[in-house]
């Protein structure tokens, strides 16, 4: 399976895109994110929307997750984006 394969397995099949209020299920679906951080509300939630739907998830214990969907220009475009994060997150530079 290629980067951008995995990475569009992970966009939901959904036909409206995610809402704020869907993000933590969503990343409590997907096993990445603690349930206990939600339950004693450190999973904090921003809609950083533009182009495409963009929501960014913290807490105080564990990593950020960025949820992305794509907007007007389509699945194609995120999943090339998709596929050079990996390269660009070996680059030390960057």
């Amino acid at each position: 399976m290629t980067s951008a394969t995995a990475a569009t397995s992970l966009i939901p099949d959904l036909a409206a895109p995610l809402e704020h209020s869907q993000v933590a299920h969503y990343l409590l679906s997907l096993g990445v994110v603690n349930p206990r951080s939600v339950l004693e509300e450190d999973l904090t939630i921003t809609d950083v929307s533009r182009r495409n739907t963009v929501f960014v998830a913290t807490s105080s214990g564990g990593p950020t997750y960025v949820v992305k969907e794509p907007g007007w220009a389509g699945a194609g475009t995120l999943a090339r984006e998709a596929a050079v994060l990996p390269l660009l997150a070996r680059e030390p530079a960057l």
